[in-house]
């Protein structure tokens, strides 16, 4: 492990939040100076990988990495973008027992939160 990817799957785990290739980006530089937009995206491929974090595709144009990597949902605000983690543990042990050869899965609900409801 180099102290980039060190300093990258600390970031993800402190967070607890669902954070862009550039948020991360923002966040490293404010303790590496020197690091780069390319180095947090290879390190960041190569920590999915390895299956310590989680990719997923929000449909807002952007990428996301999850500490989570537990078989769960996310729930996607189309207003204003937060994004929240959404159980689905009885689905994802039925698909294991019904597909053997299941890789993995990705479920993205996008809704409007409360927040943008009330605005």
């Amino acid at each position: 492990m180099s102290k980039q990817r060190d300093l990258i799957l600390k970031i993800i785990h402190e967070s607890k939040l669902h954070l862009s290739a550039d948020d991360i980006f923002s966040i490293a530089l404010k303790t590496m100076s020197n690091i780069s937009l390319g180095t947090v995206y290879r390190n960041l491929n190569n920590l999915v990988l390895d299956g310590q974090i989680v990719r997923f595709h929000s449909g807002l144009g952007k990428d996301y990495y999850d500490w989570n990597t537990m078989p769960h949902g996310h729930l996607i605000c189309k207003s204003c973008g937060s994004i929240m983690d959404y159980d689905v543990k009885n689905l994802a042990s039925h698909l294991k027992r019904d597909v053997r050869s299941l890789v993995s899965f990705e479920i993205k609900i996008e809704y409007i939160c409360e927040k943008c409801q009330k605005k």
